[in-house]
């Protein structure tokens, strides 16, 4: 049954007293289901909009299409709503064509149809409906219902951009940059991009963020970037929180601030950002920034890994091969470098040619270890290198060939690499394959213990304390065993013992005094 209409009684008493003849002044249906609606009784609401759609009402109509919709008031009835939303649009009401466009172009409750979306986005849009004429210029962009034009895209894009819809601002924005359907113009870029961050359009934000950041048609400005970016990332865009974690954690454009980075790699990796759970799990497994928490490393390093991050991929696979924080399991280290080297990550193949070599998690052979070995040293990847550089020394895979293994020593050596230079110095001390010359072993071994390469810091004392390639120094000899001797070096260990011996007090209490200064600069004072 249809509800009766309310009159405002006052009103109309004291109307009818004063005078004869005058109009009642009765409150439609759709007034009412407004007043319902807005006190959040929708099953009223709905009963008040329902009359007054039965009586033709087209925007009562639209609404009771909404409700259905939404499921406010009614259950949830897409082929309700559809039916609701036809009878308004076919009045002429704007939004109902709008909403029937969307129908069609999402297939809710129908076949998906491009062109009858298109055909209702029309009608919306020669009413003036923003949304409508943005969503023609979107079917126009992407080819969808007709072939793809820009042009027009352009056309309808401005149309919605000019009543001041912020998607359509950002999608010109986007055309006018990459001067598709127009002249590719930065300064037009900028301003529709400005006009839609002004509005919270998170991707307008980031990419002002992005123009200030390499100085793009404005002066190049790394704190204005960081505030776009802020913006957005403060909007939820996925992309610039992560953006934010690397300029907290590198301190660019804003003051260094690692807790920020954390908690803006986390906003960036719980939304799926897989540099940002590899980042994520650095902090996690590192220990410098937060403390050290393997299990949490896990977890965000497997996320990272099963959406193909080849560092986390790798990482696991280390993780599996030493047990640290995961079952001791060289098969399952094996598959995770096996998926890293798929990507032609080079520390990947660096393990597997280890693995290789080692017999570990694989049957060992030298060949597939020299093959893998040779894909990393392709990529300069240092200890590839210096491994390379050890096979070629020892004959293993390969016939022995010193003039190869000083190749690749060397390239590693370019990198600064410790374990190159204490070998490359074993070479020159031995006269293995090369000349035989101390001073040039000495040089190497000093390169190398500066690193805090422990046997280095053995093999120079020994060159003090014998005067090889040096003036012999029991003090300096003392120093560096004892450097080694912090890292467990026993043969350091118990020269210190003989050396002892042999100093006076004063000399030991020098020495000790020097070693202590070389430990606490990190070996710059040595």
């Amino acid at each position: 049954m249809k509800p009766a209409r309310l009159l405002f009684a006052l009103p109309l008493i004291f109307s009818l007293l004063a005078t004869s003849g005058c109009e009642q002044n009765i409150v439609s249906d759709t007034d009412i289901g407004w007043s319902e609606y807005a006190k959040g009784n929708y099953a009223a609401a709905v009963k008040w909009f329902r009359a007054a759609a039965e009586d033709g009402d087209a925007d009562a109509q639209r609404v009771l299409g909404v409700m259905y919709a939404n499921g406010e008031g009614v259950a949830k009835n897409d082929s309700e709503a559809l039916q609701w939303f036809l009878r308004a649009a076919e009045q002429g009401n704007a939004e109902a064509q709008w909403r029937m466009g969307i129908i069609y172009d999402i297939g809710r409750g129908v076949t998906k149809d491009d062109a009858e979306a298109l055909r209702w986005f029309r009608k919306a849009a020669d009413q003036n409906i923003a949304l409508a004429q943005w969503r023609i210029g979107v079917i126009y962009n992407i080819g969808s219902a007709t072939s793809r034009d820009d042009t027009e895209a352009v056309k309808w894009f401005t149309k919605a951009a000019e009543q001041g819809l912020a998607d359509a601002q950002h999608s010109l924005a986007l055309m006018y940059e990459n001067g598709a359907g127009v002249p590719e113009s930065d300064a037009q870029a900028i301003n529709w991009y400005r006009l839609a961050a002004a509005q919270g359009v998170a991707n307008a934000q980031s990419r002002l963020g992005d123009f200030y950041s390499q100085g793009r048609h404005v002066p190049r400005d790394l704190k204005e970037a960081a505030v776009w970016y802020q913006r957005a990332a403060e909007n939820g865009l996925g992309s610039a929180q992560l953006i934010m974690g690397e300029l907290f954690s590198r301190g660019i454009g804003v003051s260094q601030d690692h807790d920020a980075a954390m908690l803006w790699f986390r906003a960036a990796a719980e939304q799926g950002f897989m540099r940002a759970q590899t980042q994520l799990a650095d902090y996690y497994y590192q220990g410098e920034i937060v403390p050290k928490d393997i299990n949490e490393a896990i977890f965000w390093y497997r996320k990272a890994a099963l959406q193909g991050s080849a560092q986390a991929q790798n990482n696991l696979g280390i993780m599996y091969r030493t047990g640290e924080g995961l079952p001791k399991n060289s098969a399952e280290a094996v598959k995770w470098f096996n998926r890293a080297v798929n990507q032609n990550y080079a520390a990947a193949q660096l393990n597997l040619g280890i693995m290789y070599a080692t017999g570990d998690g694989v049957p060992e052979s030298d060949s597939q270890a020299l093959l893998w070995l040779r894909k990393a040293a392709a990529q300069n990847l240092a200890d590839a290198q210096f491994q390379l550089g050890t096979m070629y020394a020892q004959g293993k895979g390969v016939e022995k060939d010193i003039k190869q293994a000083l190749a690749w020593y060397q390239k590693a050596i370019a990198q600064d690499h410790a374990n190159a230079q204490f070998a490359l110095a074993s070479l020159y001390s031995s006269g293995n394959g090369v000349a035989q010359d101390p001073i040039q072993a000495f040089n190497w071994y000093r390169k190398a213990a500066a690193q805090g390469f422990a046997d280095a810091q053995f093999s120079l004392g020994l060159a003090y304390a014998n005067g090889e390639g040096v003036a012999e120094n029991i003090t300096s000899a003392y120093v560096w065993w004892s450097m080694a001797k912090t890292q467990s070096n026993d043969q350091a260990r118990v020269n210190l013992d003989i050396i002892k011996a042999n100093m006076t007090q004063a000399q030991l209490t020098n020495a000790q005094s020097l070693a202590a200064a070389c430990y606490t600069s990190t070996y710059e004072t040595c």
